[in-house]
């Protein structure tokens, strides 16, 4: 089980790192309002390409006509593009941008930044994300990796329970792997404060409760 749970957070800390330095990366943040619609690979491959989407929803009863600035790193300036788009009430539509090793920047890393500008009664929003470059193509370590996880955390509480682990020991167990998990999802999602916040504190809880592992 510890050998899933170490993984899980290897996993997370991969599906994180990148998105944690694209807040810091070097993009004008001008909008105050956070973009939840901007949709990014976790990990690519140094040689691999991939898609970067927004996807813009109109909630309200009128036409809107929202432009759509992105930005994608590159060796030197960022390569920008800006989109016009017209949006019937309730229609959604998705702008995507292919992104390759001619983005990469940093070393490891591309950065993406998507700004949608005030159309009323929306205001300007905003979001970056950061997809993290490895030697080998990024579905080689996440599918592996989660699959991985998924078998020995699932494994390890099989036996807990069938040795009758007691439950001063189990709980922390439990409470390690629900957030392991939740961190991983979370960095798929982009949601990467949730998970940080959740890798902390599966670190913590392990380091204070490592003893259960080899009783």
């Amino acid at each position: 089980m510890l050998t899933g749970i170490l993984i899980g957070l290897l996993l997370s800390i991969l599906t994180v790192w990148a998105d944690y330095e694209a807040t810091s990366y070097g993009f004008l943040r001008r909008a105050q309002a956070s973009f939840r619609g901007l949709d990014c690979p976790v990990i690519l491959g140094r040689n691999e390409s991939g898609t970067v989407s927004v996807k813009l929803f109109n909630p309200t009863d009128r036409t809107l006509s929202p432009g759509v600035w992105t930005q994608v790193s590159t060796a030197s300036e960022p390569d920008s593009k800006i989109d016009y788009v017209q949006l019937a009430p309730g229609e959604q539509i998705s702008i995507q941008r292919i992104i390759g090793p001619e983005n990469i920047d940093l070393g490891s890393f591309i950065f993406v930044d998507a700004f949608v500008y005030s159309t009323y009664p929306i205001p300007d929003r905003e979001n970056t994300c950061g997809i993290l470059v490895l030697p080998v193509r990024g579905a080689l370590v996440l599918i592996p990796g989660t699959l991985f996880s998924i078998l020995f955390l699932v494994t390890g509480i099989y036996i807990s329970h069938k040795n009758g682990l007691p439950s001063s020991r189990s709980r922390p167990v439990v409470f390690m792997v629900a957030t392991a998990m939740l961190a991983v999802i979370f960095g798929f999602m982009g949601w990467w404060v949730q998970a940080v916040f959740l890798i902390i504190l599966t670190i913590l809880t392990l380091t204070t409760t490592a003893g259960t592992f080899f009783k």
